[in-house]
């Protein structure tokens, strides 16, 4: 069997909590459900590698509007949108 060794570093999952700013408890139950970032068991030992952290955060940027949101606003099927602002109501036909 062909052993590959990495300089991967492998933090616990309270400094990996502390890396991503999340609580212990918010990274435990995203583990739990499967929705974090993925990790090592080591019996009842987890940890985590600093790179998949950073992949993970990297994964959950957002970026508000999407870059192509009015391609997809000016491509949704025609529909009126109605909007109340400061008692206005303004029409839209999309």
């Amino acid at each position: 069997m062909n052993w590959m060794l990495t300089e991967e570093r492998l933090v616990d999952a309270r400094a990996a909590a502390v890396y991503l700013g999340v609580s212990y408890g918010s990274l435990q139950a995203h583990r739990n459900r499967g929705s974090g970032p993925p990790y090592y068991k080591f019996g009842f030992f987890v940890r985590y590698s600093l790179s998949a952290l950073d992949e993970y955060m990297e994964g959950a940027r957002l970026c508000y509007p999407p870059p192509d949101w009015m391609e997809l606003w000016n491509n949704h099927p025609v529909r009126e949108l109605n909007m109340a602002r400061n008692g206005h109501i303004f029409s839209v036909e999309l």
